[in-house]
């Protein structure tokens, strides 16, 4: 692609590439390193994954404002066409079976939150070149890393790189982190609940994100709210209240997933039993467990859901969300409109397509076609026909090259780039920007993740 067939957003990108790397290069000369004490400061702020840096990365990643306002019409109109997909699961036993909610996400499932919306917070797994979105997958559940973005964008805003770059470009960044915050309160009102919640973030103490559960409830708490870490194996529920250290809760932000809760259910009973007792106000509540799965994207290419959107959010569906099947014998239509047999046609167009198992997270379970060999991905297909999978059509990723410290000295290193709005009750606020040396783009998985700045006027 010549420079002339680039979208002009690109171009501006490029811009602004070029200008930042050109004042790093000239900082570092002058402060020789400069580069290691920026990484050794994100480090220092806790922006560490698995006691590895979370941002090796030594540039931020920018986006237009037309890309922006492209993101959220486009995000709009997605989100309208999963309310209507969730609502006819909702009416439909057929449609609610595609999902494939095991016996235990669907008890959960079926306890009242106490509140009407079940993805309140959520995040959009996309690739974005120009204004050309592709979907590949929505974190439904429980998604992460608002507070390690915010924690990366201060420190690297707090640089005299971005200083002398913010004389020529005007930058803006949503915060997703005042969203959650405002989101959690919404909700526990919506709840029934009255004043200040006190605030339990939960999840295992020895997951790898552990940094980042400080960093929200040093959020919370700086907005005026009680909030601590609670491990839920030492949560106790007596007197009609969920405890932690012998201290009430009102609202549980949930990071546990729920596979992991349902595999150690006996270790997690305080925390069911609240909620079966509508004594807290769990943010994300079970529910939303339905739009995580990864049959949601061939739920929505269903005749049955497509038939009720509008002409926008089905021109949406069609555009952004790549063709995606559940895996299983049988007739279908193809990515061009023609009949297939989708298991031998599947088998035959490997370097066209990504096998997915419907509940996995970090990239565990994904096959990528052109990556493995033909025996590998007959054997990926016949596991899919077991345990419920998906295939999707393989979407192209963009790359980018950012400075990155190579043997202590300042090189470029070429990164596939992963752009994940997060959404809030359905407004869009924020991005995670992952960066990975492979087309799997998931910080689990070896990935990394860098600040997302928007170049206004662009």
């Amino acid at each position: 692609m010549t420079a002339s067939d680039r979208p002009p957003a690109e171009l501006a990108i490029d811009e602004a590439c070029a200008d930042y790397d050109r004042v790093l290069e000239r900082v570092e000369s002058e402060t020789p390193g400069f580069c290691q004490a920026l990484l050794d400061r994100l480090v220092a702020e806790r922006a560490s994954y698995a006691a590895r840096p979370i941002c090796p990365f030594l540039r931020p990643n920018f986006v237009t404002q037309s890309q922006t306002e492209y993101v959220e019409r486009v995000l709009g109109l997605f989100r309208s066409a999963v309310v209507k997909a969730k609502d006819a699961m909702l009416a439909d036993p057929a449609l609610f079976a595609l999902a494939g909610l095991t016996d235990g996400e669907r008890r959960l499932f079926d306890i009242d939150p106490g509140f009407r919306h079940i993805g309140i917070t959520t995040r959009i797994d996309t690739f974005l070149i120009g204004t050309q979105m592709r979907f590949v997958e929505l974190n439904a559940e429980c998604p992460a890393g608002m507070h390690y973005g915010e924690t990366l964008a201060r420190v690297f805003l707090d640089t005299p790189v971005m200083a002398d770059f913010q004389t020529r470009f005007r930058l803006s960044r949503p915060n997703p982190a005042d969203l959650l915050l405002q989101s959690l309160l919404a909700t526990w009102a919506e709840w029934g609940g009255q004043g200040s919640p006190r605030v339990a973030v939960v999840d295992w103490k020895e997951v790898s994100t552990r940094t980042e559960f400080d960093l929200v409830c040093e959020h919370f708490q700086s907005a005026g709210l009680e909030a601590e870490f609670a491990d839920p194996r030492d949560l106790e529920f007596s007197g009609g209240r969920l405890r932690s250290g012998g201290k009430p809760i009102d609202v549980v932000y949930r990071r546990l997933l729920t596979n992991e809760l349902l595999a150690r259910e006996s270790e997690c009973r305080a925390l069911v039993t609240a909620l079966e007792q509508r004594a807290v106000c769990l943010f994300n509540s079970f529910r939303a467990k339905l739009l995580h799965k990864k049959t949601l994207f061939a739920i929505l290419q269903d005749p049955r859901i497509m038939t009720l959107l509008s002409p926008d959010e089905a021109a949406v569906i069609r555009d952004c969300v790549p063709w995606t099947r559940l895996v299983r014998e049988g007739k279908t239509d193809g990515p061009t409109g023609e009949t297939i047999d989708l298991i031998e046609w599947a088998r035959d167009h490997r370097e066209d397509l990504v096998l997915k198992p419907n509940d996995e997270y970090g990239g565990r379970g994904v096959v990528v076609g052109h990556n493995v060999e033909q025996d590998v991905w007959e054997r990926a297909l016949a596991v899919g026909l077991a345990d419920l999978s998906i295939v999707q059509q393989r979407v192209a990723v963009p790359t980018r090259d950012f400075p990155v410290l190579d043997d202590g000295r300042l090189a470029w290193s070429r990164r596939y780039v992963d752009f994940d709005p997060y959404l809030f009750r359905g407004r869009v606020g924020g991005y995670l920007t992952r960066l990975s040396a492979s087309s799997l783009c998931n910080v689990t998985a070896g990935g990394g993740t860098t600040p997302t700045f928007v170049l206004d006027g662009c």
